[in-house]
């Protein structure tokens, strides 16, 4: 997990956190609609909870789905632990790889930055 203090500390703290994360277990491919897709992937469902919040934290978007995984051990299949994919769109100001493979295949999105909309207004 990642402790609160680190997910309410400064910005600049925040954005070196986003890319030692991204560094070791994030992944960088190009999409089709003009940007580069960013993914994080973890088996903790708690890590994915607080990488979500870290990057909404700096602005962008981040969406999670699950899976299940499959591993081969002396020829038998066998099914591993839950692996929990954030899906993640950051935005145009923010360099997210330090990785020198990672950051020459990284493409800022040029047009469309992450976006929220308003999904329900509930009374309370």
């Amino acid at each position: 997990h990642i402790p609160h203090e680190y997910l309410v500390s400064s910005r600049d703290q925040r954005l070196e956190l986003l890319r030692g994360l991204l560094d070791t277990d994030g992944t960088c491919g190009n999409s089709r609609s003009g940007g580069s897709h960013i993914e994080f992937s973890t088996s903790s469902l708690r890590l994915s909870r607080d990488y979500a919040a870290l990057v909404r934290s700096l602005g962008g978007t981040c969406r999670t789905v699950s899976r299940s995984t499959h591993y081969s051990h002396k020829g038998q299949r066998r099914t591993g632990r839950t692996s929990y994919r954030c899906h993640t769109k950051l935005p145009c100001d923010i360099e997210p790889f330090l990785c020198e493979r990672k950051k020459a295949k990284y493409v800022k999105w040029a047009k469309y930055g992450p976006a929220r909309s308003i999904s329900a207004i509930v009374p309370v």
